[in-house]
């Protein structure tokens, strides 16, 4: 079996396991490169070269990500109490299956708390949104697509769809904030006025 290491790499895209010192697997991963190696994981990696085992290699990305699931849904993951490995997700592109403790969503809220963007962080935004190049790519991707969905789907509604559309809120019944007098229904009603209205009075 070959030993491959970030001087001797497998070609392609590979999936790759870190073992325990009983030759168990801990973790299952998929990269290209001195991916296996690196050591930006949130996880130990092995010291051991012997215990980076390259499991499959020359793949196509797809490939990978396919074997990396598969994996991974052998062995279980120990987050969920079906398995051995200390993988997070359930593989494959994304971070699909991911459980985060409420500690550590208490820590990426607090970390985000008050985050403001540099004036120039703010300048680069504005002169990539200002691009023709940018605008027109955005402008093509947009072109077909129905103005119900604000092109998440590209689906293009039929006339009759919309004309439906239009009579059921034309015939949901109507309510008016107490507070600013306006009248109108749906959600932006809620969101906006009765216990939210900018002039309620306190």
């Amino acid at each position: 079996m070959t030993i491959y290491s970030t001087q001797n790499q497998p070609k392609g895209f590979y999936v790759y396991a870190y073992l325990r010192e009983d030759e168990t697997p801990y973790y299952i991963g998929k990269g290209i490169g001195k991916r296996a190696w690196a050591t930006n994981h949130r996880l130990h990696v092995p010291k051991d070269p012997a215990r980076i085992v390259i499991l499959e290699h020359s793949l196509t990305e797809a490939d990978a990500f396919t074997a990396e699931r598969l994996l991974i849904s052998i062995y279980g993951r120990k987050d969920l109490g079906t398995g051995i490995l200390q993988n997070i997700t359930e593989g494959g592109e994304g971070s699909s299956g991911r459980i985060d403790s409420p500690e550590v969503r208490a820590r990426r809220a607090e970390s985000n708390r008050g985050r403001k963007h540099t004036d120039e962080a703010k300048l680069k935004m504005s002169a990539w949104e200002r691009t023709p190049d940018i605008r027109k790519k955005m402008s093509e991707s947009r072109a077909g697509r129905s103005p119900w969905n604000k092109g998440i789907t590209g689906v293009i509604h039929s006339e009759a769809s919309n004309n439906k559309r239009s009579e059921t809120m034309k015939n949901k019944p109507s309510s008016i904030c107490p507070h600013c007098g306006k009248e109108g229904s749906g959600n932006v009603m809620h969101r906006y006025h009765f216990a939210k209205c900018k002039l309620q009075i306190t």
